[in-house]
């Protein structure tokens, strides 16, 4: 009965300061796919990129990447692309992060989302790192208009 009188939006940030997997995946996915506020969130959206102790199946991360994508569609933010770039260049990293990082540089230089390609479809790894600079160059060249 309470929830009902409160607002939407006030209940997904609220949701984002949990340590709730689950939860806190849906917010990021609510805030920056479905309404569009993703750049309003962008601290949060960054801090999860990074990783966090409670998330060690890494779903948030994974989100948060896709999160940094969309919101680098609408507008440049160094700090995640370097994020996305970082993420995606690192051999290290499992193949879902570099994935989803890799599928958001393709966002943040303008790529439109039926022309989306998959890093398994690049089948070298240095064919894949010129991919991601040549993304990363975009995506500065497209917001420097």
């Amino acid at each position: 009965h309470h929830m009902a009188k409160s607002n939407p939006r006030a209940i997904v940030l609220g949701v984002l300061k949990t340590e709730d997997a689950i939860l806190v995946r849906a917010a990021l996915e609510t805030l920056s796919l479905h309404w569009d506020v993703g750049p309003r969130h962008r601290h949060a959206i960054y801090s999860l990129a990074q990783g966090v102790e409670w998330d060690p199946d890494g779903w948030v991360r994974q989100g948060a990447l896709h999160a940094a994508g969309h919101c680098l569609a609408f507008e440049m933010d160094k700090e995640l692309l370097d994020t996305l770039v970082r993420v995606a260049a690192n051999k290290n990293e499992a193949p879902s992060m570099r994935e989803a990082a890799y599928v958001s540089l393709q966002r943040a230089a303008g790529v439109p989302v039926p022309q989306l390609r998959y890093a398994r479809d690049i089948e070298a790894e240095e064919m894949f790192l010129a991919e991601v600079r040549r993304l990363e160059h975009a995506a500065r060249q497209r917001h420097a208009e």
